[in-house]
């Protein structure tokens, strides 16, 4: 069975907060400062986050699934400029990558580019004109897979730690 997309169901629940624990535990494998912590609950926190943010945006949860089960997931949401953005672009209603993830096992197929294809979609649909996303600096992996798509570093975001 080939790689297919829908929305988040229930019965998803328990295989994506167990996605969401993997992806934290890369930040914290990559994480130079050690700063990144995985505490145990936190794929159902990060789960339920996820779901508030699509839920208060008008936004997508979508996952990837074959035979195997769930591959990834991709969390979008839109937004409308507000005045004071308007200093830094246009008036627009844009969209945000908030989250994606794919599982190792299924990385190199495609499915990471086949989820944000379904997430533009869904972002052109809602009439989004742009589409933003964060990227943790240490993940080169995936500051590369954005550029692949289109994306230009447009913001950074530097941090120093102080006594």
């Amino acid at each position: 069975m080939p790689i297919r997309f829908r929305k988040l169901e229930p019965r998803d629940r328990a295989a994506v907060g167990e996605l969401f624990t993997e992806f934290q535990a890369g930040f914290v494998a990559m994480d130079p400062l050690a700063r990144t912590r995985a505490e145990p609950g936190y794929g159902e926190s990060a789960l339920a986050e996820a779901e508030r943010l699509v839920g208060s945006s008008s936004g997508l949860f979508a996952v990837a699934e074959d035979e195997d089960g769930i591959q990834g997931f991709v969390v979008v949401t839109v937004h409308r400029t507000t005045r004071l953005q308007e200093l830094e672009g246009p008036s627009e209603t844009w969209g945000r990558v908030d989250e994606l993830y794919v599982r190792s096992p299924a990385r190199g197929r495609g499915v990471g580019r086949e989820l944000m294809e379904h997430a533009e979609r869904f972002l052109r649909d809602a009439g989004c004109t742009s589409i933003r996303v964060s990227v943790f600096a240490p993940n080169v992996v995936a500051h590369g897979f954005y550029r692949g798509l289109g994306f230009t570093d447009r913001d950074i975001d530097l941090i120093k730690l102080v006594d």
